[in-house]
This record gives structure tokens, C-alpha cells and sequence, in this order.
């Protein structure tokens, strides 16, 4: 994997001037099975959004990013605070993960992201706005762009 990724940063660079991250290229093939997925029935795009948790988090603490790093106890601790107000149940989900799965299988910090998309996808109560930019679709007309939920304040 290490050569993989060294020629992977090398392609990056050359194409669009910055390196890739490790975790980027870790999920690469994910996210080509995705892709591959999706561009089999062009309409599929209309049924599945993408959101990215830390603009989820950033949108639903009322655009406060987050202060610390989601695997650390306090980032566990600041992002859990955030999904109460949105999913109350988030406490007894995390019990039942901690005490039916085992920690290399699956780690706090991806429940968490998968709860702040559930939240935002459910869009129980405000507005779902999206992050565009430039260009906002890619070569095959698909949008790009992250999803993320305005919560109502009243």
C-alpha cells in the first residue's frame, strides 16, 4: 500500500497540485465502488447525497466547528453533545455498540458520523442547504456537493 500511495500523491500533484492524504487513499476503492455504483444508472444520483460529518457538526452546532479531534474523549464528548440535541437516543446507541461490537470492528467516531448523516438525512426539523463550488458537477453531470442540515433555532 505505501507504493501505492506514494505514486497515488505523485499523480495528485501533477494533476491538481496537491498531495493526497493517507486516509483519502485508504478509502479510495470505497469510494470507486461508489462511483462505479452510481454512474451504472445515472438517475441514482437524484436518491444518494453525500455529506461530509464535520460540515454536518459545523451546521448543526450553529456554524461552530468542532474544537477537538473526533477520536479524541473530548471530540467524542463535544460531537455526542451536539447529536443529543438532534438525536436523543444517541447515548443508548453507543452503549449497545460498546457492548455488542468489538472496537476493531467498529470505532465510536464512525458511529458518530454515521449518526450526524442519519440526522442530517432525516431532517426531522430545519432545512437541508448544500456546500457547492467549482465545478459544481463533475464530467458525467453528477452534482458536487455536500449536504448538511440548517436546524430550525426557535
Amino acid at each position: 500500500m505505501a507504493g501505492g500511495l506514494v505514486e497515488a500523491r505523485r499523480i495528485n500533484q501533477l494533476h491538481l497540485g496537491r498531495s493526497l492524504g493517507a486516509q483519502t487513499w485508504a478509502i479510495s476503492s470505497k469510494i470507486a465502488e461508489v462511483d462505479e455504483f452510481l454512474r451504472a444508472d445515472l438517475k441514482r444520483h437524484v436518491v444518494f447525497r453525500e455529506i461530509h460529518p464535520e460540515v454536518c457538526f459545523w451546521a448543526l452546532a450553529g456554524g461552530h466547528p468542532m474544537v477537538h479531534r473526533k477520536k479524541t474523549g473530548a471530540g467524542e464528548y463535544e460531537r455526542l453533545q451536539v447529536l443529543r440535541h438532534h438525536l436523543p437516543e444517541i447515548d443508548d446507541l453507543m452503549s449497545d455498540v460498546r457492548s455488542t461490537t468489538l472496537r476493531k470492528d467498529v470505532q465510536p467516531d464512525d458511529v458518530i458520523d454515521a449518526a450526524v448523516g442519519f440526522v442530517t438525512a432525516e431532517a426531522r426539523s430545519g432545512r437541508i442547504s448544500t456546500l457547492t463550488g467549482s465545478p459544481s458537477h463533475d464530467d458525467s453531470g453528477f452534482p458536487l456537493e455536500m449536504l448538511y442540515l440548517h436546524p430550525d433555532t426557535d
